[in-house]
């Protein structure tokens, strides 16, 4: 039989050339798309909320840096309307009262007024009220929330939709300092502070909440039993 080169390095395990590819790749920070989705999985929740002379809209916090909330009417119906009223509820979403009009409102006033009231909603209530709390929902593929924000999320852990046990983090949006009065047009200018857990969050960008998910620090040999089994079963043909 010939001999092998000893200038040629001997073949690895399939499963050790996988582990090395991927700590090789690992390690990268978000792009803006993954820092945008993590930004909205925490803030991008619709609210429905009543404005100053009976104005229904929804508020979105899904636009861009400057202009993060999106602002929309409110269509509405008699059956809809008798549900509110009954329950006492102002984010009744069944039916046709939920159905928003078509197209953003562009009045300054009016979404100043909105963002005004999704502030104060978004403050809580109860005595040392700090925020809402949301879902800390899973973060964008290939990362995982910093480790402080998601022990303390866990420390908040209640009962979720599907029976399980889901994390809670508190978000909070206030009025940045420069914010100041618009004579012109009878809104506010100046943005918006987003904080979670008592934390500036940059507007639209929640990298610095994300971090990659661990890569392998070291590789182990396997034993040519356990290497035989493992190419049996994920690398078969």
């Amino acid at each position: 039989p010939l001999r092998p080169d000893p200038r040629v390095p001997p073949p690895q395990p399939p499963v050790r050339r996988v582990l090395e590819r991927e700590r090789g790749t690992g390690g990268a920070g978000p792009r803006s798309y993954e820092a945008r989705a993590a930004f909205l999985m925490l803030f991008g929740e619709t609210h429905h909320l009543k404005l100053a002379g009976g104005l229904s809209v929804a508020a979105t916090v899904a636009g861009v840096k400057g202009r993060e909330v999106l602002v929309q009417r409110l269509g509405a119906d008699e059956q809809g309307l008798e549900k509110r009223e009954a329950d006492g509820s102002e984010d009744y979403r069944g039916g046709a009262e939920a159905v928003a009009v078509f197209g953003f409102v562009q009045d300054e006033k009016v979404r100043s007024a909105a963002e005004d009231a999704l502030i104060t909603k978004l403050q809580g209530s109860g005595t040392g009220a700090e925020g809402t709390l949301v879902p800390l929902r899973p973060p964008p593929f290939g990362f995982q929330w910093r480790e402080w924000l998601y022990k303390d999320g866990y420390a908040r852990s209640l009962p979720d939709s599907h029976g399980g046990w889901g994390a809670q983090v508190r978000i909070r949006i206030e009025r940045a300092r420069e914010s100041r009065p618009d004579n012109g047009s009878g809104g506010t200018q100046g943005g918006l502070r987003f904080l979670v857990e008592g934390r500036d969050v940059e507007s639209m960008d929640a990298s610095a909440l994300l971090e990659p998910c661990s890569a392998p620090t070291e590789l182990y040999a396997l034993r040519p039993r356990e290497a035989l089994l493992i190419r049996q079963a994920f690398y078969a043909l």
